[in-house]
């Protein structure tokens, strides 16, 4: 990441059992889903410095209020104090998204957690030793993979492009100049600011329709 990219994370040596600044959390977190991603991976592994705590694949992994108390059954040591909530930088109500994973409500701690850093202060002063960011982290991965209704247009755009109505469109590009590419894009219908979700161009010839 040193080489691609440009990082302000102190980084070194860290556990939960320290107070980490956003930046290091950040870090750890995009480098994280740059691997996950570039590997085309679906599973994820918690490890700490004992070695690997917690291993799935999210792909196999139930979407049940029980899959986060067996992965995570230190849930249940929440003694109610609400640190982990006051010493949260973005000001999320994780003792409440807490409480719903107790509950088994995958969908409130994924949309409560939503705005989470993976920062660590959290866990950092819980009295119970609790994860709660990973606890938020499995159930958005939970929530994005098997909960959420999967979006009708994007299947349909997909299913366009497998299909191949792009592929002529592309051809054409790929014969034009720089000069070509920049006055074709300057010319482009561009969506309003705010625009009806029916919104489409006028030219439509693009589209794979």
């Amino acid at each position: 990441m040193q080489k691609y990219s440009v990082s302000d994370s102190p980084g070194g040596p860290h556990s939960s059992n320290n107070r980490v600044t956003p930046p290091l959390a950040w870090g750890e977190g995009w480098a994280t889903f740059f691997a996950l991603s570039s590997q085309k991976r679906t599973s994820y592994a918690d490890t700490n410095s004992t070695g690997m705590q917690v291993y799935y694949d999210i792909e196999t992994l139930p979407a049940v209020g029980g899959t986060i108390a067996a992965l995570y059954p230190e849930v249940f040591k929440c003694v109610g104090c609400g640190t982990c909530t006051r010493s949260c930088p973005m000001d999320i109500d994780v003792l409440g998204y807490i409480s719903k994973a107790i509950q088994g409500d995958i969908a409130a701690v994924a949309e409560g957690s939503f705005d989470c850093v993976m920062c660590g202060l959290c866990a950092a002063r819980c009295p119970a030793e609790e994860v709660q960011y990973n606890i938020a982290i499995l159930a958005r991965r939970l929530y994005g993979r098997h909960l959420v209704p999967r979006a009708a247009h994007v299947a349909k755009a997909v299913k366009a492009i497998e299909g191949g109505a792009f592929a002529k469109a592309l051809q054409e590009l790929k014969k034009k100049n720089m000069d070509e590419l920049k006055k074709l894009y300057k010319s482009l219908e561009q969506e309003p600011d705010i625009a009806e979700d029916s919104w489409t161009p006028k030219d439509r010839s693009f589209l794979g329709d």
